[in-house]
């Protein structure tokens, strides 16, 4: 093997590499992006079956939360909420 072969394997090997952590990267993404979503979506059809009708500044505030924790949290304070009233406090 001569050393251009070897440089040329070498940074073949190299970029498969970067690509290989690009895709898994990118998957992981896509993976957080899908539960912020499901749970934006399962907070917004839960409050509707319970309340009725959202204002379109808390849905619109629902859809701006991007921490996980909190959209979990907010999604099982749902049950224990009276009105949408005291639900706005939450977000």
């Amino acid at each position: 093997m001569t050393l251009r072969t070897a440089f040329r394997d070498k940074l073949a090997e190299e970029r498969l590499q970067a690509i290989e952590e690009g895709l898994q990267e990118g998957r992981q993404e896509g993976l957080v992006l899908g539960i912020k979503e499901n749970l934006r979506s399962n907070i917004i059809s839960l409050l509707v079956r319970r309340f009725g009708d959202l204002p379109s500044e808390l849905v619109d505030a629902i859809n701006k939360l991007d921490d996980i924790p909190k959209l979990q949290q907010i999604l099982l304070e749902i049950i224990s909420v009276n009105s949408i009233a005291e639900f706005q406090d939450l977000v």
